[in-house]
Order: structure tokens, then sequence, then C-alpha cells
């Protein structure tokens, strides 16, 4: 079964498996936890050293911040 992020399942109208904002908020500062959305291929979810969100994206393999992976759509994302 697919996996779809905060993001996507809203687009999409599914059920969100991916809950960005809260598993955000249980990473301590330096750390992220893989993950797949089968929507737009987010495969990482983490917290900078400073405490913001940073994004990983298999394609690129770098972080991005939410602005870079979702463009308008990171007004969705209340992190």
């Amino acid at each position: 079964m697919a996996d779809f992020c905060t993001v996507c399942a809203n687009d999409m109208g599914f059920n969100t498996n991916i809950k960005i904002e809260k598993e955000f908020n249980k990473l301590k500062n330096g750390y992220f936890i893989n993950c797949l959305c089968e929507g737009c291929t987010l495969d990482a979810i983490g917290k900078s050293e400073t405490g913001e969100l940073i994004l990983g994206k298999y394609e690129d393999d770098r972080w991005f911040t939410k602005e870079e992976h979702f463009k308008e759509k990171a007004k969705g994302i209340n992190i």
C-alpha cells in the first residue's frame, strides 16, 4: 500500500500516512527519520541542529526547506 505525506494526501484526497508535523515534533535537533511518500518522493524528515524542518528527497540526495520541496503548497505545513 502506498504512503502519502501531509501535503500529497491533502491534494489527492487520501488519508495521511506520513504526518510531517507530528514526525518533526518527535525529533531531537540534528536527527531525521526515513519515509517514502509515493506522491512527491519525500524520503526523510529532519530537524536541523538549530531546530528547523528539513526534508530529504531521494533523486537530489540533499536536504530541502519545505518551500524548496513543496513550493507554494508549503503553507499547509505549520512548522
